[in-house]
């Protein structure tokens, strides 16, 4: 029979491929490119889910990216509002309490302390002296999740589930300052500190200014 008999054959009797159906998928198999009776996926449908993957992987690093933006945007924009108010403070109301409750207020922060010695200070008690170390061994910002043993004796009333540590400098004298959350993650261990950095930089250069802290150790400040 010829192709055309073939074909006049199959549309004079339509049943003969209802009744043998196997015979098509044998053909759709052979067409792509694999053999009969075995299952075959093409290379589109593999492909395609793997394109999809990818492109929702891409965009959740879009949305990530987006959120560290909008994030820091946040965090530089309560730097530069809390560093405009300390510098509007004036030489006569500068004090520990008027620094910790701007920063308080603009960073959002719970709990801030202020801390400073000067130079020849002489210490009351054991824990003032071991506390004076502490501060001199603070280099640069750190966040802790446990208060350091040094420091429990003066902050077991305000201190929270994670504190910051942030180096300060002034004329005679050096310091720590403390910021203390009841948040765990928000002082993480693994947090980047440069935002830290420069709130020391800030505080220490508005204490520098108003040379107003010579006699300022040792007191927790609302």
């Amino acid at each position: 029979m010829t192709e055309n008999e073939i074909a006049e054959y199959l549309r004079a009797h339509p049943e003969f491929i209802a009744k043998h159906i196997d015979l098509l998928n044998a053909h759709h198999n052979a067409e792509k490119g694999g053999v009969p009776d075995r299952k075959v996926i093409s290379l589109s449908d593999r492909q395609i889910p793997q394109l999809q993957q990818k492109i929702r992987s891409l965009e959740n690093k879009v949305d990530a990216f987006l959120e560290n933006g909008r994030r820091n945007e946040a965090i530089w924009g309560a730097l530069l509002s809390s560093s405009l108010a300390l510098f509007k403070i004036t030489r006569e109301d500068v004090s520990p309490a008027t620094i910790s409750s701007t920063l308080r207020t603009h960073l959002n922060i719970e709990e801030c302390r202020i801390f400073m010695l000067s130079d020849n200070q002489e210490y009351a008690s054991e824990e003032e002296n071991i506390f004076a170390n502490f501060i001199m061994s603070i280099d640069k910002p750190k966040c802790l999740i446990e208060a350091p043993e040094e420091i429990k004796h003066f902050s077991r009333s305000w201190m929270l589930a994670s504190s910051a540590y942030i180096p300060l400098s002034a004329k005679g004298s050096v310091g720590v300052l403390i910021f203390s959350s009841s948040d765990a993650q928000k002082f993480d261990p693994n947090i980047d500190t440069q935002f830290l950095e420069r709130v020391g930089h800030i505080v220490s250069t508005a204490i520098d200014n108003a040379c107003a802290f010579q006699n300022e150790s040792f007191t927790q400040h609302e």
